[in-house]
């Protein structure tokens, strides 16, 4: 083996809390797709009525949707919407609440599929999009929280 190899350096090991948070962070965007979907710009835009827009990506960031990067491209959780494609209400103020105190979107999506313990049953705060109040005190409590 030559000098500039031994210099070189070797692989690093990721401790297993590490790649025990990995998997389970993997885990739960796979739940999270499968179970309400993860759209693209051009499902977005079919749902909004704004299909054949130029720019679709800027015309569903406009549309204050939470969207994360994921496989090359951004990503639009299912949840978001009723059930005839209108973005639910509690949407903008929950990701101006989130923003405001430094949550990016990838923390609020998976925020909001994970249990906690503010509702009854540790019920997730997705299963709460409905009840645009609660679920926005309880967004509160969680992104206002310091550690």
């Amino acid at each position: 083996m030559g000098d500039q190899a031994r210099n070189e350096p070797g692989p690093t090991s990721a401790s297993p809390q590490l790649v025990l948070s990995r998997k389970a962070t993997a885990a739960a965007w796979a739940r999270l797709g499968a179970e309400f979907g993860m759209l693209t710009d051009e499902e977005v835009t079919n749902r909004l009525g704004i299909a054949g827009t130029y720019r679709q990506g800027s015309a569903v960031k406009r549309a204050g949707l939470l969207g994360v990067y994921r496989d090359g491209e951004y990503r639009y959780p299912g949840y978001q919407f009723d059930d005839h494609g209108t973005v639910l209400p509690v949407i903008q103020p929950l990701l101006e609440l989130a923003r405001q105190n430094g949550w990016d979107d990838a923390s609020v999506a998976l925020w909001l599929i994970g249990p906690i313990t503010s509702f009854d049953g540790e019920d997730r705060p997705v299963d709460h999009l409905r009840e645009d109040q609660a679920l926005l005190a309880v967004a509160r409590n969680s992104f206002e929280a310091e550690w």
